[in-house]
């Protein structure tokens, strides 16, 4: 064998090995520079996207949200079309088995009930049960509160509040920034929010299970930033713009 058909063999010998690693990084999760997750139409959500796009911006990754129902994106990012839900609170994965759990919470929850009677004195779950309750559809806390209770289930924020508002509810379930967001939308002049707080629980980033192996490393990166206080700091400047913002 000559040197040159040597050289040349080795070479090829090189060009496939390159070719093999090429593959296995296209079909790792780590090959995807654009990620699609699913999301509520929510101030709680908009808060963990924005951690998210600069958490999975360190690894070279941007992300895409997409607005669902909330009941039907867990449906669609359990089936794998979407890539993960934005933030959903712990054990959600025991109804979905595909969604895998990051385990550095991304935000927080404060569910809350409110309500245009002044006279309505809550103090746990166990006390909503003498009231017509509204909560809306795929709010799994609110669901998990009030099984078994006088619940009527509604599709949007939007009909909750304004169903409060006509008096077709006695009290509503939601999260804290949520209801603030409707009441001023709507301009609910009586309508408050009963303090303290039902449950304060904190929400995580999920993934499919497709992406399995991206997990480590973006748990690596929200661990860091929830270290170095930049998740909270986030948190206070998203809560701020939608404050004050119009709409």
């Amino acid at each position: 064998m000559t040197i040159i058909s040597i050289f040349f063999r080795k070479n090829i010998i090189n060009f496939i090995a390159y070719l093999l690693c090429l593959s296995l990084y296209q079909t790792s999760g780590y090959a995807q520079d654009t990620l699609t997750f699913s999301k509520s139409n929510d101030p709680i959500a908009n808060i963990s996207e924005a951690v998210l796009i600069e958490a999975y911006k360190k690894i070279g990754i941007d992300i895409k949200t997409i607005i669902l129902p909330a009941e039907r994106s867990l449906h669609t990012s359990n089936a794998g079309d979407t890539d993960g839900e934005i933030n959903r609170i712990r054990g959600i994965e025991n109804k979905y088995p595909n969604l895998r759990m990051v385990s550095i919470s991304v935000n927080i929850l404060e569910g809350i009930v409110f309500t245009k009677d002044l006279q309505i004195k809550i103090t746990d779950w166990n006390s909503l049960k003498p009231y017509r309750i509204g909560i809306r559809r795929g709010t799994k806390f609110a669901e998990r509160g009030t099984e078994g209770m006088n619940v009527n289930t509604i599709s949007s924020n939007g009909q909750l509040f304004g169903m409060l508002n006509k008096g077709r509810h006695q009290v509503i379930v939601a999260a804290r920034l949520e209801g603030l967001k409707q009441v001023k939308r709507l301009n609910l002049k009586d309508v408050f929010a009963v303090e303290p707080p039902l449950v304060t629980l904190k929400l995580y980033h999920y993934l499919h299970k497709k992406h399995i192996d991206l997990l480590p490393k973006i748990q690596s990166v929200l661990k860091k930033m929830a270290d170095e206080g930049r998740i909270e700091t986030i948190r206070k400047e998203t809560i701020e713009k939608l404050i004050n913002s119009k709409n």
